[in-house]
């Protein structure tokens, strides 16, 4: 299991809980649930995670108000692709 350390990255954490929270109501109890489950965001499709792939779907992206800056989208990504390596 991927454990993102949200109790330390405060960054991630406020990103997840601002943009994500509203329709992805298990990140605020049990994000690491959500992110590992069998088809959790960070299983791997087609050499990208599947998080990274919504966020940056032209055809339904995430969040669907496309809130997320691509700076943001960006950062995100890193942050979760670091997490899977440490």
């Amino acid at each position: 299991m991927i454990d993102l350390n949200l109790a330390v990255n405060q960054t991630l954490k406020a990103t997840l809980l601002e943009h994500c929270s509203g329709c992805h109501v298990e990140l605020n109890a049990t994000p690491n649930q959500l992110l590992n489950s069998h088809d959790g965001w960070l299983v791997m499709e087609d050499g990208k995670t599947k998080i990274e792939q919504a966020v940056f779907s032209n055809t339904r992206p995430m969040p669907p108000t496309g809130s997320l800056s691509h700076d943001q989208k960006t950062s995100l990504v890193e942050i979760l692709k670091q997490a899977m390596t440490d």
